[in-house]
């Protein structure tokens, strides 16, 4: 199961006014981005691996974008699938994903960004006689802008339960990464220095339990939890 890029757009408005017989005003100046601009994006996938068997309904996404001024924000998803042959079912599977972001400023620079997830991932295979080979996947992909006024440094902490995978950390600038840690222990920590620019960091969380981890007839449930934060300290 191939999980969907998460992919962030800038959007940028320009307006111009005039109107007959009157002065020509200068253009506005553009909106400052904020310190902190980012995206939440929750996942929830259900796939076959069986030729001849077919999954339903689809894949279900929610993003929202959120700053250091909208305070916590939410993307949440929930979809129960089933996987078929010639309309007889092998197995049910239920995905639920919550991904929040939090962030905080100071003095116009990012101060602190919180990323977590909460996922719950369920397969029940409800036909001994047939196997689809049905899995079912949580995934939360988010990041953000973080702008830095001075040179300090940053600070991240990440945190899970036993079950589920953080399947990526990354902080770069200018395309370069700074910090990279790929599926990472369950707890940990690290400090990198910055400088006043702009740095993109991106999380990712993964949940996941197939019908062939499991006996023909049972059912298996995973809950995860996700955390990781990145605070600047100043030198």
């Amino acid at each position: 199961m191939s999980p969907i890029s998460m992919r962030t757009t800038a959007i940028s408005a320009l307006a111009a006014v005039a109107a007959a017989g009157a002065l020509l005003l200068p253009a506005s100046p553009a909106a400052a981005a904020p310190p902190v601009d980012g995206n939440i994006g929750s996942f929830g996938y259900g796939k076959t691996n069986q030729a001849g068997c077919t999954d339903h309904p689809g894949p279900i996404n929610k993003n929202r974008t959120f700053t250091s001024a909208t305070g916590k924000r939410a993307a949440k998803v929930e979809r129960s699938f089933r996987a078929e042959e010639s309309g007889t079912v092998s197995a049910r599977g239920r995905v639920e994903n919550r991904s929040t972001a939090v962030a905080d400023a100071d003095n116009g620079a990012f101060d602190t960004v919180r990323f977590t997830a909460r996922q719950l991932v369920r397969v029940n295979d409800t036909n001994a006689g047939l196997d689809c080979k049905l899995g079912v996947l949580a995934d939360t992909q988010s990041g953000a802008d973080l702008k830095v006024n001075r040179n300090g440094r940053v600070r991240i902490e990440w945190d899970r339960g036993r079950a589920g995978q953080i399947e990526q950390i990354l902080v770069s600038r200018n395309g370069n990464p700074v910090v990279d840690k790929i599926r990472p222990s369950r707890h940990g920590g690290t400090t990198f220095n910055v400088t006043p620019g702009t740095y993109l960091v991106f999380v990712q969380f993964q949940t996941r339990v197939n019908e062939t981890d499991i006996p023909a007839g049972t059912q298996l449930t995973k809950r995860a939890r996700f955390q990781v934060e990145l605070d600047y300290r100043r030198r």
